[in-house]
């Protein structure tokens, strides 16, 4: 963050994926990776909804899941394209 007078400015960057770009991308080549991230990420939502006594429930959670991993397929996709084209 930079403070110049009255004005703040944030700089926002992109993050990183939570598993390596080539895995998302080669899913089938690493079964075991992706069932262990598929097990973590579920697990850690089941653990929040139970902490908190409420939410969705398991069908919920690993289709949510589901659609999670799809989206880090994707946005890996497209960050291999931002990156060529800098």
């Amino acid at each position: 963050m930079l403070i110049f007078g009255d004005f703040f400015f944030f700089k926002i960057d992109q993050g990183s994926l939570a598993i390596p770009r080539t895995i998302l991308l080669n899913q089938n080549d690493h079964p075991k990776v992706m069932a262990a991230y598929t097990a973590y990420v579920s697990g850690a939502a089941k653990a929040v909804r139970d902490s908190i006594s409420g939410g969705a429930n398991d069908g919920q959670i690993e289709s949510d899941t589901r659609d999670l991993i799809r989206f880090e397929f994707e946005l890996a996709k497209v960050c291999f394209l931002i990156r060529k084209s800098k």
